[in-house]
């Protein structure tokens, strides 16, 4: 029984290792299996109605895991991912600008979302149909995250100001 455990522990330890790091690449499988592995881990903090301001948050947390699959992605089809990174950040700061909003709000607000999830879904779509190529360099980084951390945390502050922004004219109030 033991053993087993530790061979579980050992499969996620490499499992969180291949999720926090910038080394190697992703093919296209591993892309679709790591985007849906993150949906499991924070799926969880969307299951309570108190918890939107928890579910914020993780997300927060989850955008770095995205950074660091779509710089992997990029690198696989050998590209330096600048533009996937500006991309999935764009649309990361514009979902969270309107996280807080309410669907039953007037049609203008229910129509940004629909318009943010449909471009991040085309995004997602665009970087699992590209093919691999056969010997990629993995040396290539976005000039973006040569700070990955900094990026980030920048990232994260825009997202904050976004969400204050977008609540204050729609009306909603977060606190």
């Amino acid at each position: 029984m033991w053993q087993e455990i530790k061979e579980i522990f050992i499969s996620w330890k490499s499992i969180i290792r291949f999720m926090f790091s910038f080394n190697g690449i992703v093919t296209r499988k591993q892309f679709v299996v790591a985007l849906l592995l993150l949906c499991v881990i924070f799926q969880p903090f969307y299951l309570e109605e108190y918890s939107l301001k928890l579910s914020y948050i993780t997300e927060l947390i989850a955008f770095y895991c995205v950074l660091l699959l779509v710089q992997k992605r990029c690198r696989d089809f050998g590209a330096k991912g600048t533009f996937w990174i500006l991309a999935v950040t764009i649309m990361m700061i514009a979902s969270k600008g309107c996280h807080f909003i309410d669907n039953s709000m007037a049609d203008f607000w229910i129509n940004i979302n629909r318009a943010i999830i449909t471009v991040q879904i085309m995004v997602f779509l665009l970087l699992i149909l590209i093919p691999s190529q056969p010997n990629p360099n993995m040396n290539l980084r976005s000039p973006l995250l040569k700070y990955p951390l900094l990026y980030t945390a920048v990232c994260w502050g825009l997202a904050i100001c976004a969400t204050l922004t977008v609540n204050h004219y729609a009306g909603v109030t977060i606190f």
